[in-house]
């Protein structure tokens, strides 16, 4: 039996909504409903059960089997081949493109700086954006998410779902990185068990691609060191030995993949271009909810009502 899409309508509503919050420059949301990235707080459960177009649990799988093995056993894989075509990745920064224009909008809590020397003033070395869904609704028709929900299923079951998402934006000659890290870090257990990193551009070891620890994922959660910036209360890092790392770049179209307990970072941006990357984590903890969770309602309905009080 077919799950019904969220129909456009209410879709359309939603990012309005949406669109007012982002051009209000003197909203600020308050503590109380602010989401975190990742934990207890966060504002993004799961996405519409079908994503607005059903992902088929009976599609042929998409990865091969060597691409399996090695995400079994190296704990990540590079899939540098196109899955997404350009034009679904051109519509997917289209959305991100506007979000990141506004980003100075973007109420604490969904926009932050990843740079660990970050100090609040200066411009942001390594923007992040968190729950670009929630923001930009209309990512979640996207085929790159459609594309990777299916990967999640095929490697970890029917009940693997979207937990959450963000999009970092590293310009040209950054002269910051990543830090290392394990996304099970900042997750309760099985809340995440699989990232996508999603490349909205060809991606180089000069630009910024993943980096990996093999076989770190069979570790288990590992220490990290607390890095709490102004903008960033909860950055951690992980200190890998440095001789064990492998690059992983991938064309535009391409993904990379990765366990939530695999050490992974990226580097600095030595391009002239920025490097725009979308990245997706999937879980399997509890189950997806239905077209919008109670979670997501409640924030979205406080951010129009913030709106309608503004616009009086």
């Amino acid at each position: 039996m077919r799950t019904p899409a969220i129909a456009p309508s209410a879709l359309a509503v939603v990012e309005v909504i949406g669109q007012r919050l982002l051009a209000t420059t003197s909203f600020r949301p308050t503590s109380r409903w602010a989401p975190a990235p990742y934990g207890p707080n966060r504002a993004l459960q799961a996405p519409p059960r079908d994503y607005a177009r059903r992902v088929n649990r009976n599609d042929a799988p998409i990865l091969t089997a060597a691409e399996v093995e090695e995400y079994r056993a190296q704990g990540f894989a590079c899939v540098d081949r196109p899955l997404f075509s350009p034009t679904a990745l051109g519509e997917v920064r289209r959305h991100l493109d506007h979000l990141f224009e506004r980003y100075d909008r973007i109420p604490f809590g969904f926009a932050q700086d990843l740079d660990p020397q970050a100090d609040g003033n200066a411009t942001p070395r390594i923007p992040e954006i968190n729950f670009t869904t929630v923001l930009a609704p209309r990512l979640l028709r996207s085929a790159p998410l459609r594309v990777c929900t299916q990967i999640a299923r095929q490697l970890h079951g029917p009940q693997a779902h979207l937990v959450f998402d963000h999009a970092i934006y590293k310009p040209g000659s950054n002269g910051a990185a990543t830090p290392w890290h394990q996304d099970a870090a900042y997750a309760k257990p099985n809340e995440q068990v699989v990232g996508f990193w999603v490349p909205l551009q060809s991606v180089g070891i000069d630009n910024g691609c993943m980096r990996f620890v093999p076989k770190s994922h069979l570790a288990g959660l590992i220490e990290h060191d607390r890095l709490a910036t102004a903008t960033n209360p909860r950055l951690r890092v992980a200190h890998p030995a440095a001789d064990d790392i492998v690059y992983c770049p991938v064309c535009e179209g391409g993904v990379v993949l990765h366990n939530s307990l695999t050490l992974h970072s990226t580097g600095a941006n030595e391009g002239a271009t920025t490097r725009r990357v979308w990245i997706l984590n999937f879980g399997v903890a509890g189950r997806a909810q239905g077209p919008l969770n109670r979670r997501i309602r409640a924030t979205r309905v406080r951010a129009g009502i913030a709106v309608r009080r503004l616009s009086r």
